[in-house]
């Protein structure tokens, strides 16, 4: 038995690149860290077992960039964290002068490292950061307090859609991938329009970087973005099937945006759009 029991361990550390795990855990230098990467992907491996530790929330510390930030154990934290830290998936926005970006929207802030990379790169940047779950938002404090931007950064409970009004929570894609639901709602969570989270004190008059990774609802958002598509210098936005990033340029234009793609990064099945205004 426990011979089958350290099989079965051993199998859940190796189920993807070990090589590539051995040299994540590496970046976290205190011994710690490197275990609660482990363990981690034994939670993620099992994710029903009655195991030590899931859903706790631990403090990290990145070697490489310094950076110190919480992710919760067995969730899909630290995967945003590998995305972000690692492999560097919002790197583009260091080309686009960030250090004079006065507003910053984060649409799907997830638990935060992508506001506090934004707050890292904007020291003089508000952020408005839209997260619709509650445990997410929770991590978000967390993360905000720890990197000590909280006074600059208003955090809004909710989703964002073509029109305000009230909207179900999907979390069967983990936490890293809340979807909104229309129909029956067990959970009612507010849905605001881009054009109320710019207004939102402090309003913005323009924006000089949206980000938008909303799980599918961008082909809603665009699709009639007329209103505010003109106030956005620069753009990230996460493209998910069906729609396209062909389907989202066509719909900036023909909303009188002129947007420009000028990047592309493949995401899984989805891609990482990157948009600029045309000088």
């Amino acid at each position: 038995m426990v011979m089958d029991g350290t099989a079965k361990l051993f199998r859940a550390i190796m189920f993807s690149s070990l090589d590539e795990h051995v040299r994540r855990a590496s970046q976290y230098p205190k011994r710690r860290d490197r275990l609660w990467y482990w363990w981690n992907l034994v939670l993620r491996r099992f994710p029903h077992a009655p195991l030590p530790f899931r859903k706790r929330i631990v403090a990290l510390t990145h070697h490489r960039t310094g950076w110190m930030f919480s992710v919760r154990m067995g969730a899909t934290d630290w995967y945003v964290a590998n995305e972000i830290i690692e492999e560097g998936e919002y790197d583009r926005v260091k080309e686009w002068n960030p250090q004079a970006f006065d507003s910053v929207i984060d649409l799907g802030a997830n638990i935060g490292l992508s506001v506090k990379l934004f707050a890292d790169l904007s020291p003089n940047a508000v952020i408005k950061a839209i997260e619709p779950d509650d445990n997410n938002l929770a991590v978000l404090t967390v993360n905000l307090a720890e990197s000590r931007i909280e006074d600059r950064v208003v955090v809004i409970r909710g989703f964002v859609g073509a029109e305000s009004g009230t909207a179900g929570i999907d979390s069967s894609s983990g936490e890293w991938g809340i979807k909104m639901t229309r129909g029956d709602q067990k959970v009612s969570v507010p849905v605001y329009s881009m054009s109320q989270i710019m207004d939102e004190k402090p309003a913005f008059n323009a924006v000089d970087l949206l980000k938008c990774d909303v799980e599918g609802t961008e082909a809603e958002l665009f699709c009639d973005c007329a209103d505010w598509i003109t106030r956005i210098r620069y753009a990230i936005v996460e493209t998910h099937p069906p729609y396209s990033p062909d389907a989202l340029e066509n719909d900036i234009r023909r909303n009188g945006g002129s947007l420009k793609l000028v990047g592309r990064l493949q995401h899984g099945p989805n891609e990482l759009v990157f948009l600029e205004q045309k000088k």
